[in-house]
């Protein structure tokens, strides 16, 4: 159909292509809560040398790890010198990685497939959005994607050198976050069954592989992850921990009533109207061709490639499954099992386009192709630099209103101007801690109170941010019962209502007296 070079060239193209879309403007979208909390637990990291995984709040050190390569190579030393595009550029680049991946298994998926794969997966949407998130969750799909295609190699080749970089990718994807655990499962699943039904080696139902190849693989995983999570040996205790974060990985999904969702939801997103009022036409037909493409891997009798896309198949399903299975469900989730789906999708496209025979009718496929992957790109400049804080777009979670960067600036601006303004206290106040991600923008402060409620006995701050629900208690404490000596009168630091999140309401007062110093220089 297409020869390996152009498969090459085409794949390169598609790398390309990814790179365009998911690396301009990282710094425009605001910070998500969780894009925060990684970001402050990245800073400790990075001025202080020192990394201790956390079980209990952070996911794995991966993240963390990798970042420190962009601050180096951008000579930033401390977290205030750090920007959004230092830490979203590391999901950026594992994003487009997924791509040149495929040149791997380009002869086993097949040329005209490997390269339909990957302008898909250049162009997904959801791919193209979350790899502009600074969360794990690219991490994990690339070095699962990895894990899958050299664990596949070994399975079908018996060599020690795939093995080798089998082990090293599941130790990373181990190193990542905890449902790494959906993906050792599901690969498991699936090589029982395809072992069972004889689709390895050459048709036989043993495996080539042998003992001291099987322990490489363990070995190197083990190994590899060991290293990040002691944080390079100085904290051999993160081994440990990393096996306890899974009691409270189930705990915590079985308690946390805001990211229980129905079996659907990952469908329902995918399907969701992308700031528009028609249905997501172009998703719809890829999820309809990824159910073709399944068909084909095992309907169909000619492909010499069939056992390949037979694994991706099953692990797809199994995967599916399994999140759709688990209650806690966040959005990000689905691109754990997107990029199986476009594989299908492009085998479907890849075995009609066999079927035709007259050049014309390839002609109107390959023009339909490009028109399809071409609205996806579409939806992903859209969202990713238009609707990216926009409630329209499906693929928001509780996301960071654009008030706050300006609410930030405001602040910093403020106390810049301000005589003493290394002595100025700002205190933040919000009900169950969530003020985040207020503790990156106001990263460059050092004196930021943090509270959950209105403490009487506080020290009288000079600027104050609060929930808007709190504000009566916070009015007796400035009014009532404040001393009479320490009584100032406090105006809105804005001139509009501020939203953490959409119909979370916060305000930010200042004292009247330094308001009106600051107007009068």
């Amino acid at each position: 159909m297409i020869s390996p070079r152009t498969c090459v060239i085409l794949i390169l193209a598609a790398t390309i292509g990814a790179a365009a879309l998911r690396l301009p403007r990282l710094t425009h979208r605001p910070m998500h809560t969780d894009e925060a909390v990684h970001a402050v637990k990245f800073g400790e990291l990075l001025e202080q040398g020192i990394y201790v995984y956390d079980p209990v709040e952070f996911h794995g050190p991966t993240l963390n790890y990798f970042t420190l390569i962009p601050a180096c190579l951008l000579r930033q030393h401390t977290i205030a010198q750090v920007n959004e595009f230092t830490l979203r550029v590391v999901p950026a680049v594992f994003g487009v990685m997924l791509i040149p991946l495929l040149l791997i298994v380009r002869k086993e998926l097949g040329y005209l497939p490997a390269a339909i794969a990957a302008l898909l997966i250049a162009a997904s949407p959801a791919l193209t959005f979350y790899s502009r998130y600074y969360i794990q969750e690219t991490l994990l799909v690339c070095f699962t994607i990895g894990f899958i295609i050299l664990g596949f190699k070994f399975l079908q080749t018996g060599r020690i050198v795939f093995a080798a970089g089998a082990g090293v990718f599941a130790g990373l994807a181990h190193a990542t976050k905890e449902t790494f655990l959906v993906v050792i499962l599901c690969s498991i699943g699936t090589i029982l069954l395809m072992s069972f039904f004889g689709r390895f080696g050459n048709g036989k139902s043993k495996l080539p592989v042998t003992l001291p190849s099987v322990l490489v693989l363990l070995v190197c995983a083990a190994v590899t992850s060991a290293l990040f999570y002691s944080s390079f040996l100085s904290n051999p205790a993160g081994v440990l921990d990393s096996i306890k974060a899974y009691g409270t990985y189930f705990d915590r999904a079985k308690e946390n009533a805001f990211h229980i969702h129905p079996w659907y939801y990952y469908f329902a997103v995918m399907l969701s109207p992308k700031c528009g009022r028609l249905p997501d036409i172009s998703s719809l037909v890829l999820m309809a061709l990824s159910v073709c493409g399944g068909i084909v891997a095992f309907a169909d009798r000619t492909p010499a490639n069939k056992r390949m896309w037979q694994f991706v198949a099953l692990y797809t399903l199994l995967t599916i499954i399994v999140y759709c299975s688990i209650p806690y469900k966040t959005p990000w989730c689905l691109i754990n099992f997107l990029p199986g789906m476009l594989l299908l999708a492009a085998l479907a496209f890849s075995r009609l386009f066999g079927l035709l025979e007259k050049k014309l009718y390839r002609r109107i496929l390959c023009t339909a192709i490009c028109i399809l992957a071409a609205q996806q790109a579409w939806q992903a400049v859209s969202l990713n630099f238009k609707y990216y804080a926009d409630p329209c777009n499906p693929y928001i979670y509780a996301q960071t209103t654009t008030d706050i960067p300006e609410l930030s600036r405001a602040v910093v601006n403020t106390i810049s101007a301000l005589p003493d303004n290394d002595r100025t206290q700002v205190e933040v106040i919000c009900p169950g801690d969530d003020y985040w991600p207020l503790p990156w923008y106001l990263r460059t402060l050092g004196r930021v109170g943090w509270h959950s409620k209105v403490d009487p006995n506080a020290a009288r701050a000079d600027i104050i941010i609060v929930y808007a629900s709190l504000e009566p208690a916070l009015s007796k404490r400035l009014y009532e019962t404040a001393p009479a000596g320490e009584r100032h009168l406090y105006v809105l630091l804005t001139d509009k209502p501020i939203y953490l999140r959409p119909g979370v309401e916060l305000n930010a007062y200042i004292r009247q007296d330094l308001l009106e110093h600051i107007r009068q220089k």
